[in-house]
């Protein structure tokens, strides 16, 4: 049954887009604000901004869904998300982070847990609470694997190469995927 087949890949990248478009950002915050000179609140500020996007977007997404599918949603937030990682890791003033981390709000609304228990919910009457775990099960696996990879890239790489290898993974991990 296709079904299976499409929560056994919306679980991966559900891991990869929650490990950084969500995760990533405590781990490497230290770095940016002290290479950065930004206090704890503007840089965590930046994150507070996505969740509010996040939020706005969450309905015209949900419409979408609707009705046109999640395909072309989830492909093109994650192109966009992977654009946005790359910027983020440019970044050079506090406007430009909240800016992005905007956008990044937006991306996440397209990419992540909605839009994949929506394929869930229309491809699965039985049984669907099994795909719902699956799907569930690799996205609450995000901390555990994305925390120590980004804080490894971080002290090997420097935060702005580690979030431009984030932003490789998710690009590769993700864009084909949801295509």
């Amino acid at each position: 049954y296709y079904g299976w087949t499409l929560a056994w890949m919306l679980g991966p990248t559900q891991l990869v887009s929650w490990g950084i478009l969500y995760y990533a950002f405590s781990v490497i915050m230290p770095s940016m604000r002290a290479e950065m000179g930004w206090s704890a609140a503007e840089t965590s500020g930046a994150f507070s901004v996505a969740m509010f996007a996040t939020g706005l977007a969450s309905v015209p997404a949900g419409r979408w869904l609707d009705a046109r599918g999640p395909r072309l949603l989830m492909t093109l937030g994650s192109v966009l998300a992977t654009a946005l990682v790359v910027a983020w890791a440019g970044v050079q003033s506090l406007p430009g982070l909240y800016a992005i981390w905007a956008a990044l709000g937006v991306t996440m609304a397209a990419t992540l847990y909605d839009p994949a228990f929506w394929v869930v919910a229309r491809w699965f009457r039985r049984r669907r609470d099994r795909a719902l775990t699956i799907v569930t099960v690799w996205g609450g696996l995000a901390s555990t694997a994305f925390i120590p990879l980004t804080t490894s890239l971080v002290q090997t790489q420097g935060w702005r190469s580690a979030v431009l290898a984030l932003a490789g993974l998710l690009g590769v991990l993700t864009i084909l995927p949801h295509a």
